[in-house]
């Protein structure tokens, strides 16, 4: 059984913060890390990542 999508959320979002501040370097360890945690494809989790800023994806996105 994997996190539940709260956390992975919660995740997503503090492991952006630390992306945005990172060298290149850091980024790549900082996807490994995320990858290994919530178990994410690395094309993925570059995405949520990447675009995370674009609006910060909330709960109450998903809610019409």
């Amino acid at each position: 059984m994997g996190l539940a999508m709260e956390t992975k959320r919660k995740i997503s979002a503090v492991t952006a913060q630390r992306c945005r501040a990172a060298d290149r370097k850091g980024k790549t360890a900082i996807l490994d890390e995320f990858t290994a945690t919530t178990g994410y494809n690395r094309k993925y989790a570059l995405h949520l990542l990447v675009n995370w800023a674009d609006g910060g994806q909330t709960s109450s996105d998903y809610a019409t």
